[in-house]
């Protein structure tokens, strides 16, 4: 699999972790709507809005880990050309 192709795998993988969260953070009402409570709202919303140096370092542990992630597909297939 070419890097293209292996980064638009991990980065659908991180997409549906995302939605599954979502999903799994919502309130279903009688209709099948998903509902947001609202301090999940406003939580996301103030990180949305957060330049990444303003963040926590909690916060820009996440974004780091998945830098580690992309750097070991990229690490891993940069070793499989050179063998």
């Amino acid at each position: 699999m070419n890097n293209k192709e292996l980064v638009s795998k991990y980065i659908h993988t991180l997409w549906t972790r995302w939605m599954q969260h979502l999903f799994n953070n919502c309130m279903v009402n009688e209709n099948g709507d998903y509902i947001m409570h609202k301090k999940e709202v406003l939580r996301r919303t103030a990180l949305m809005c957060t330049p990444y140096e303003l963040l926590s370092e909690e916060e820009k542990d996440k974004d780091r880990r998945v830098y580690d992630d992309l750097k070991q597909i990229f690490y891993s297939r940069k070793s499989d050309k050179e063998n």
